[in-house]
């Protein structure tokens, strides 16, 4: 027997199945397919720029629409001018339809207000950005965040009211209808006659109650505890104890013609008690309005501003200004008494021409 090697013949044709080749071809197949499947569900980018960052976080923070997640915080950077925060977010692909000029983003973190505790969810999903949006309007890629939660105004009307000085009064205090918690307050702001030192508050009555405000509704303050001596009889209320933490203002309503609005320059003012608002006369002719300057020598420590001037026990008007001056002649404390009278009390449809009119001030 002879040894006889084989002979290896090379061939020299390329054979694509057993070529080591095709397992990295694979895994580039699979990679492309992989990354077109990405890009292809990957929504678009947005900027929303907010005043400052109150604790979002980069690629943790969501975007959420209706409590759905519908995107997710990419990056935040300082803006150009350093008034702000430029907050990036990456939102889904079937959001880009109500990404719109009607989109309305802010930041969701737990409060807690005079209202109670707000943002409880933060808690355990940590701080997120809400959207609110409408059907319609062009895609819009960059947004100005609010600072507070969006109020949809469909739901409801907002009231203006003017304090004198605002007290007991914040963003956040319930309004009240028969003890229904209607509404609450949501923007402050000086007055605009800055000499008058007055306060104007918006506050906002849901749908269901908005028709109740009528042009002579009256707004007051629901102290925690009032008492009034002013009509002769002891008048002492307690309010309820979330009131007392946490406070409110009621208004009251004729329940009249409910489909007649509100004019919309209408002003409510804010008394400070229910006493207060019910002696305050609403007059509809307001040319049987008169004013009378009255000079006293007497005393009138215990006469106040919206004390009532009283005639033959009828609430007739109120007392717009005192003045207090120094008489050097007669070394006595001189007082000027501005009121304001409903003179249609003294009509009479007997007597054409009634005078005689008599005012004193009760001490």
């Amino acid at each position: 027997m002879s040894n006889q090697i084989p002979k290896i013949e090379e061939s020299s044709q390329f054979n694509f199945i057993t070529s080591i080749w095709i397992v990295p071809f694979i895994a580039l197949i699979i990679a492309g397919w992989l990354a077109f499947q990405y890009f292809s569900e990957l929504g678009p980018e947005i900027k929303i720029i907010f005043p400052k960052n109150e604790g979002l976080i980069a690629g943790q923070s969501q975007v959420k629409f209706r409590n759905v997640p519908v995107g997710k915080v990419t990056k935040i950077v300082i803006t150009e001018d350093t008034e702000g925060v430029v907050v990036f977010v990456r939102m889904n692909k079937e959001s880009k339809s109500y990404i719109t000029e009607n989109a309305k983003f802010w930041i969701v973190k737990p409060e807690v207000g005079i209202s109670g505790v707000s943002g409880l969810d933060t808690l355990i999903s940590g701080t997120y950005i809400d959207l609110f949006s409408t059907a319609g309007g062009k895609f819009k890629k960059e947004h100005i965040g609010l600072s507070q939660a969006y109020r949809n105004i469909s739901g409801g009307e907002y009231f203006h009211l003017n304090s004198s000085n605002g007290s007991n009064v914040m963003v956040g205090t319930p309004v009240y209808y028969k003890n229904l918690k209607v509404g609450q307050v949501e923007y402050m702001y000086p007055g605009i006659n800055n000499e008058s030192q007055s306060i104007d508050i918006l506050v906002f009555i849901d749908k269901t109650y908005a028709p109740y405000v009528h042009d002579d509704s009256r707004f007051w303050i629901r102290n925690m505890l009032n008492v009034d001596f002013s009509r002769g009889n002891l008048d002492v209320n307690v309010a309820p104890f979330h009131t007392m933490l946490q406070g409110g203002i009621v208004f009251s309503s004729t329940g009249e013609d409910i489909s007649k609005p509100v004019s919309e320059k209408h002003i409510f003012t804010l008394f400070k008690s229910k006493t207060e608002a019910e002696m305050k006369r609403i007059v509809f002719d307001t040319s049987a309005l008169r004013k009378f300057m009255l000079h006293t020598q007497g005393s009138i420590a215990n006469l106040k501003v919206n004390s009532v001037v009283r005639y033959e026990g009828f609430d007739i008007g109120q007392v717009e200004e005192i003045k207090l001056s120094y008489d050097k002649t007669s070394h006595q404390m001189l007082g000027k008494v501005l009121i304001e009278l409903d003179t249609s009390f003294f009509n009479d449809p007997n007597h054409v021409n009634s005078t005689g009119k008599k005012i004193y001030i009760k001490r």
